[in-house]
């Protein structure tokens, strides 16, 4: 809405000066107005105005906006300024590329501006020299040259007059519904246009072009023949993206250009001459066809080129009513192939070759085959294995052994604190040896009943002594095989209080080590009890020790950070190593076949994603 309400005030400025320049003469013409206006109107990094004397005197530089006029101006006197006029003069517009290293560098686009008895050129700033930068400055300054109220002969651009095309165009800008702007236009043009008797605009529905708009007809039948064929010059002109025009009596026409569709509409309505030319949006893309015919004579080139640039001008504001009055989802297309053309445009080199190069990677992931391999954390393991555990409850005197070391078999590792079992002993004696008396004392008498009491507690004192012997023999906690110690630290045993059953040492065995391999529950499918792999320590990185699966053990545990894990025994295919200890730990990778790279890489994430999409 904003960009329709100021060009709407652009076209009201334009009016004004055309006014004003008729009653005041070029005397007392508002240059600075002017440019100021040409410059938003034509959407141009800047805009001057230059006077080309009939003399041999160069070229006058009447005002500028948004350029640097001190190399414009020193532009103006170079070789390359005269021969562009002169173009200027014999076309009635010229194009200057972009050249580095001249007086004046920019891109820019100079047109002949007619209805004055001297001549003035009209210099517009061009972002970029691309063809749809120059057809939509070309077609906007086209409008805004002719402003000068002297009648003098017109070259190259010609107009119908500024003033009744100002008034189509405010017509349709002021309108805010697409069939409203759309009937402005075509029965503007009949009614402005010198020439034009019926006026028809198509617009693009999918791949086609139909006829929406047909001057002083509201309504009209789509199925007649006479519609018909009106869609089909229509679309022969967009397809062909050119302007056709096919006059009564030209049966040779134009070479190179299909007309089969215009000379079947010219016979069918009787006209004498007709005129069809593509509309572009924007992107250069083809959107809308506009037909003008005439029935008493041919059409001027004058009134082609001015039907053309109002077309072309309001072309982009039916395109914004069009879109605001279509359905959510159209709208919703429409932003989504506005973001694809912009990321996959033309311009975007880079995005469109990162494109290639991925899907030829892509390509080459999914044909190439690759070793899949399951991994998981593992450790080394073994069965032979001794505890050692407190005798009973006491304190830790000896510590002869820590955790790692080696130790044979009968070596003494732990020793019980004994004095306290040496004093109970010692007391046990002397109780034996009163109860030994008392028992002698009973038999002297001949008293059976004191006899029998002193056998018992003398049998009884005696089965403690042995109890507390036996408890001092156990003081010393040997190793019972040859191995490593796995479990028990020295600083945290010694003379510490431990109760009965506590567990002191663990002594494991190097020989018969294999490996325990957590393997995702994801993962187990795929491994199989022959399955080969290798193994590397957190140790030794460098070092890959190969294994084989020897048994998969069906029931998961769940992990704390891992989710539900299987344990897999694996063997080590190698000699077992001075340094391997029971209890260390790496990684393991299990070789389960041949599959391609895409697969490898992308087939956990596509079962995570059917998960989640999963209801």
């Amino acid at each position: 809405m904003s960009q329709r309400l100021g060009l709407f005030d652009y076209l009201q400025d334009l009016r004004d000066l055309r006014l004003l320049a008729a009653q005041q003469g070029l005397d007392a013409f508002d240059w600075p107005r002017y440019l100021s206006t040409a410059q938003g109107f034509c959407q141009a990094d800047w805009v001057a105005v230059v006077h080309v004397a009939e003399q041999d005197l160069p070229p006058k530089l009447l005002g500028q906006v948004g350029s640097d006029d001190l190399a414009l101006s020193r532009w103006l006197g170079a070789p390359d300024a005269k021969a562009l006029l002169g173009r200027v003069k014999a076309s009635g517009y010229a194009l200057r590329a972009r050249s580095p290293g001249a007086p004046f560098e920019p891109p820019f686009l100079a047109i002949q501006m007619p209805g004055a008895e001297q001549a003035f050129v009209l210099l517009v700033g061009l972002e970029a020299d691309s063809e749809d930068a120059i057809k939509a400055a070309l077609t906007r300054a086209g409008l805004i040259a002719d402003i000068l109220p002297d009648e003098a002969e017109q070259s190259g651009v010609e107009s119908a007059g500024l003033g009744p095309l100002l008034d189509v165009l405010s017509g349709c800008l002021q309108a805010q519904r697409f069939q409203t702007a759309g009937y402005s236009l075509v029965n503007g043009l009949v009614s402005a246009a010198e020439g034009i008797d019926q006026a028809v605009l198509g617009w693009r529905e999918g791949a086609y072009i139909r006829a929406r708009f047909i001057s002083h007809y509201e309504r009209f039948e789509r199925k007649t023949e006479q519609v018909r064929l009106m869609e089909a010059a229509l679309e022969e002109a967009a397809d062909q993206d050119t302007m056709i025009q096919c006059a009564q009596g030209d049966a040779e026409g134009t070479p190179g250009i299909i007309e089969v569709a215009h000379q079947q509409l010219l016979a069918q309505l009787g006209a004498k001459d007709l005129v069809t030319f593509p509309l572009h949006d924007a992107d250069g893309e083809s959107i809308a066809s506009l037909t003008l015919i005439s029935y008493v004579g041919p059409i001027s080139a004058q009134t082609v080129s001015s039907g053309y640039l109002v077309a072309q001008t309001i072309v982009g504001h039916l395109q914004n009513l069009r879109r605001e009055e279509a359905g959510v989802f159209k709208r919703l297309g429409y932003r989504v192939r506005q973001s694809v053309s912009r990321w996959f445009g033309g311009e975007n080199l880079w995005i469109k070759t990162a494109i290639v190069v991925l899907s030829a990677v892509l390509l080459l992931a999914a044909v190439t085959p690759v070793t899949h391999r399951v991994s998981g954390t593992a450790r080394l393991v073994t069965d032979e294995t001794r505890l050692l555990t407190a005798p009973w409850q006491g304190t830790v005197a000896e510590v002869n052994a820590t955790s790692g070391d080696a130790v044979q078999a009968g070596d003494t590792l732990v020793v019980m604190d004994t004095e306290e079992r040496l004093l109970q002993l010692a007391e046990l004696q002397a109780e034996l040896q009163r109860n030994q008396a008392e028992l002698d004392r009973a038999r002297a008498e001949f008293n059976n009943v004191d006899t029998a009491v002193a056998e018992a507690r003398v049998a009884q004192t005696r089965a403690r002594i042995a109890q507390v012997q036996r408890q001092v023999n156990q003081a010393e906690l040997i190793a019972p095989l040859t191995g490593v110690v796995v479990e028990g630290d020295r600083r945290d045993l010694l003379s510490a209080p431990v109760n009965q059953g506590d567990r002191l040492m663990r002594v494991a065995e190097l020989r018969g080590i294999y490996l325990l391999i957590d393997v995702a529950e994801e993962d187990i499918q795929f491994v199989e009890s022959d399955s080969t792999g290798t193994f590397s320590l957190v140790a030794r990185p460098s070092e890959q020790i190969a294994l084989s699966v020897e048994q998969i053990i069906p029931m998961a545990q769940v992990r704390d950070g891992q989710g539900a894990v299987f344990s897999v025994n694996a063997s080590l295919d190698t000699a077992v190593a001075p340094w391997w200890r029971p209890g260390m730990t790496g990684v393991a990778r299990i070789d389960v076949g041949k599959r391609s790279a895409l697969w490898v890489i992308g087939h956990k994430a596509w079962n995570r994603l059917r998960l989640w999409l999963w209801w």
